[in-house]
């Protein structure tokens, strides 16, 4: 073979050729990326302000009759006081286990929350998401997200007595 017949290392530089992609892989890498960093800043809000996660979880978990801002500003305030917001949280992570049949495993909820707050807030959040709740919008917006009708606030019933 000669060298004439041989191309020039050097011309693939200068040609405009596109590598083959297909429009599906774009889009499945982009979610892919797009859920890492959805991921990563969830994660890194968790770690620095888990009385917001926290909130979020408790208000789903317990149908509304807790908002976030209070469920947060009690976790925020044992925290503050005490610097173990673990005794506040770990009953939710057994509140979520108990709603849907999970195993206390590897290690009992209070462990799991005494030693690693974060990420068992984390992965009660997620498993909410994993159930089709999202803590996110709150009772409320899951309520209506799913069609349920939910008032704001209970009012009693109205009884009609008369005296004869």
């Amino acid at each position: 073979m000669e060298t004439s017949e041989l191309e020039d290392p050097s011309s693939i530089y200068h040609e405009d050729v596109q590598p083959e992609c297909h429009q599906d892989e774009v889009e499945v890498h982009h979610e892919v990326e797009y859920g890492v960093v959805l991921e990563a800043t969830f994660a890194v809000t968790t770690a620095l302000v888990p009385c917001l996660t926290f909130g979020q979880i408790a208000e789903v978990v317990d149908d509304g009759n807790t908002t976030c801002a209070t469920s947060g500003l009690l976790y925020g305030l044992v925290a503050a006081f005490s610097g173990m917001p673990c005794i506040v949280s770990c009953a939710y992570r057994t509140k979520i286990r108990n709603m849907y049949g999970l195993v206390e495993a590897p290690a009992s909820d209070w462990l799991t929350h005494l030693f690693c707050e974060p990420c068992a807030l984390c992965q009660e959040y997620k498993e909410l998401q994993r159930r089709g709740l999202d803590p996110s919008r709150g009772w409320q917006g899951n309520a209506a997200a799913s069609g349920m009708n939910v008032r704001s606030h209970m009012t009693p019933p109205v009884i009609n007595h008369r005296m004869n």
